[in-house]
């Protein structure tokens, strides 16, 4: 006997009151889902949320609150899909940065993500805020670093003007800092300096030797170590030992020769602005384009040997006095005994000359640290552009 159809046979299994219908009308019906997970407020209340993200719920329309929904929260697993993925291409971006941005961009967005992001997802707006930030940034702290906020200088002096459009295209040897002391200098140390500077340079114009003058065979100790004499000259070697002395930002040996090579070669280059004086100033001593650009009435941030907290004082406006003023608060970290910082003269008996190896030490900004107390003043000394090793005790 033949086979029925393939058909046949198939419809043959089912009973006639099981045969499913044909027409759309019985279409079945799909299961009903929760529209949303639940707002904020009633997440809190634990109560039952009819709302959306594009409609307030009753109970916050009740109550006179914003209805807010968290996407994070959302526990289903489409939205926890979404999520990931836009968390993948945040850490793709992330990494992308890392690699590829320079130094001084990445840095804002470091310092951007510790004090503002609370989630992966808070980085969208982050990498934004970082990228339109970039322009006006600083490209590295130490050499490059310009104003982060713009300056306006439409109330100050028609000099001070010029001075500050001067700088912009002028070489850096020449650009010396912008001081403004619309009643005259405030401190002792700004008048004192802004003395000594007045009379360096009318004693060049009466044609005084500037060899001696600005001590360009090398700063000399030698007033250090012993009291002035009716006889001494003044030069930039007998400024920087009388400043090593009285200013108390210079407490311990170290630091008060140091004082001496830092002070002495820039107040040497800013008696004469030249390539030369450029040449033989402290590296550390060289000023930013803050301090060409910003308009300041004290000396003072321009005396301090550390880039990191002159760049701190004069854009970010942090006050350095209290901080300066501790014992330790810097450390040149020199292991050798305090007559390996000096050499002697023959025609002398006091030290006459720093030694070349203490004066490799300290340009070096890596042989620097700062006492852990910086952090209160200025705690983006952590990042990796103006990175310093910090100290205790």
């Amino acid at each position: 006997m033949a086979e029925p159809p393939r058909e046949a046979r198939k419809r043959s299994k089912d009973s006639p009151g099981e045969l499913k219908p044909s027409f759309a009308s019985a279409l079945p019906v799909a299961r009903v889902t929760h529209k949303s997970s639940a707002c904020v407020s009633c997440q809190r209340k634990r109560r039952r949320c009819d709302g959306a993200e594009d409609q307030p719920c009753t109970e916050c329309l009740k109550l006179g609150v914003e209805c807010v929904f968290d996407r994070d929260s959302d526990g289903r697993r489409k939205p926890q899909r979404e999520k990931a993925k836009r968390d993948q291409v945040l850490l793709s971006k992330l990494f992308d940065a890392l690699k590829n941005w320079p130094s001084g961009k990445f840095s804002r967005l470091v310092a951007l993500i510790r004090h503002e992001a609370g989630s992966i997802s808070d980085l969208e707006g982050i990498f934004e805020r970082a990228a339109a930030d970039s322009g006006a940034r600083a490209a590295d702290a130490f050499h490059q670093a310009s104003l982060v906020r713009r300056f306006d200088i439409s109330h100050y002096p028609p000099e001070v003007q010029r001075q500050q459009l001067d700088a912009i295209n002028m070489p850096k040897q020449l650009c010396s800092p912008v001081i403004y002391m619309a009643d005259g200098a405030a401190d002792p140390l700004s008048r004192a300096v802004l003395s000594l500077l007045a009379d360096a340079r009318g004693r060049i114009m009466r044609g005084d030797s500037v060899r001696d003058l600005l001590s360009l065979d090398g700063i000399d100790l030698e007033l250090y170590f012993r009291p002035r004499r009716p006889e001494d000259a003044h030069s930039v070697s007998s400024m920087a030992c009388e400043l090593a002395r009285t200013t108390r930002y210079n407490r311990t040996f170290p630091l008060q020769m140091n004082a001496i090579h830092s002070v002495g070669t820039f107040l040497r280059w800013l008696i004469l602005p030249c390539v030369e004086t450029w040449e033989m100033m402290n590296p550390l001593m060289r000023p930013l384009k803050a301090q060409v650009l910003t308009p300041h009435d004290s000396l003072y941030p321009d005396l301090i040997h550390i880039p990191q907290l002159r760049l701190a004082h004069l854009v970010y406006g942090r006050q350095l006095d209290a901080f300066t003023a501790r014992p330790n608060w810097a450390d040149c970290n020199w292991v050798l005994d305090h007559e390996a910082c000096y050499e002697f003269d023959s025609r002398s008996a006091y030290p006459k000359r720093l030694s070349p190896a203490f004066i490799h030490h300290i340009e070096d900004i890596r042989n620097w640290s700062l006492h852990r107390s910086v952090l209160e003043v200025f705690p983006e000394i952590q990042l990796p552009d103006v990175y310093m090793r910090l100290h205790d005790g």
